[in-house]
């Protein structure tokens, strides 16, 4: 959990929005050894929604298995990401993952996607392995309008 809290929080600027201790069907669901687990949420506090409308759920269980780590293979049909739309804050994050040891050489590549002018994208991965794509483009609110985040992260 520590190492996620500083990847998505120190690194990529997300707000907790909420730390509990949560009860749930964790063993039905995922095959837990209790249905009680460490739970933290997170978001952008700023948003109009406090922060409900786009959540990372961080789920940690009270004695979690450990796996042995298993090579990261992109899937044949699709593959699985985190978006995060970080605006003119992009190379400022990936500059704070470098320093910080975190998200491993990112892959980087620049183009545009229909009717929108090319971008900057970077693909680096979490402490979990979970693939997550940083795009240089503004924040879109929920009517759609694209606006800038220059609050986004933390100095």
């Amino acid at each position: 959990m520590t190492a996620s809290l500083n990847f998505y929080v120190e690194a990529l600027g997300l707000d907790i929005i909420v730390d509990t201790q949560t009860n749930g069907s964790w063993q039905s669901l995922f095959g837990a050894d209790s249905d009680s687990a460490h739970g933290v949420y997170l978001g952008d506090a700023s948003s109009i929604n406090n922060g409900s409308d786009g959540v990372v759920e961080l789920i940690q269980f009270n004695n979690p298995i450990i796996a042995p780590a298993a090579s990261i293979n992109y899937p044949e049909t699709g593959f699985f990401l985190v978006s995060f739309w970080v605006g003119e804050q992009w190379q400022t994050i990936l500059d704070r993952l470098a320093t910080m040891g975190l998200g491993g050489a990112p892959k980087i590549a620049n183009f545009g996607n229909g009717p929108n002018p090319p971008t900057n994208y970077a693909t680096v991965r979490d402490p979990d392995g979970t693939q997550v794509l940083l795009a240089q483009v503004g924040y879109i609110n929920p009517a759609g309008t694209r606006i800038a985040r220059p609050d986004l992260g933390h100095s």
